[in-house]
């Protein structure tokens, strides 16, 4: 007679979130313990408001970037994207500059979405042209299951990079994570 051989049933194991992907990403990602400092326009993670300040003035004096006045007092600095795909040569975008123990730690920058050009499209150019630097993105993120918006997110050793949009906006950001672990720390 021969035996028969029977094999254990495979343990099972359990689908992780996507929440949990993406933690288990970062952690990974962070524990390479190297660093990416580097952001748009050759702004770094770290920059202190005066550096931050005088790289702005040296994009301007390249004229990389250029000045609007919201008011009288408040400038703010724009650049223009070029998503030649769907027809808009130059698409100004706007930086607003996040800061922990004055280092920067994050950037998130808004494009003014032409009248008459759908977000969707927008977000979509924006992610090909990111793929083109970045690579595709490691994960899509619902954000509105209503509407079926998603975030497309690139997570590199301390950098987490989304382009995420809404009803009527598109908002590409950059974030030290290692940085905003500390931040939330500090709350």
């Amino acid at each position: 007679m021969i035996a028969c051989k029977q094999q254990a049933p495979k343990e099972e194991v359990p689908e992780l979130s996507l929440e949990e992907q993406i933690q288990l990403k970062i952690g990974d990602e962070l524990a390479k313990g190297e660093r990416n400092a580097d952001i748009i326009l050759d702004h770094q993670f770290g920059m202190t408001r005066e550096e931050v300040f005088k790289h702005k003035n040296i994009l301007e004096k390249d004229k990389r970037i250029y000045g609007i006045f919201k008011t009288a007092n408040t400038r703010v600095f724009v650049y223009d994207l070029n998503l030649k795909d769907i027809g808009v040569v130059k698409m100004p975008v706007y930086f607003d500059t996040f800061y922990h123990d004055n280092r920067l730690f994050r950037m998130e920058c808004k494009p003014k979405i032409p009248e008459g050009k759908n977000p969707q499209l927008v977000q979509d150019a924006i992610v090909k042209l990111y793929e083109k630097k970045y690579g595709k993105p490691d994960f899509y993120v619902p954000t509105d299951t209503v509407n079926n918006y998603q975030t497309a997110m690139w997570i590199k050793l301390n950098q987490q990079i989304e382009i995420s949009r809404d009803k009527k906006e598109v908002m590409m950001s950059y974030t030290d994570l290692k940085e905003e672990e500390e931040t939330l720390e500090d709350i």
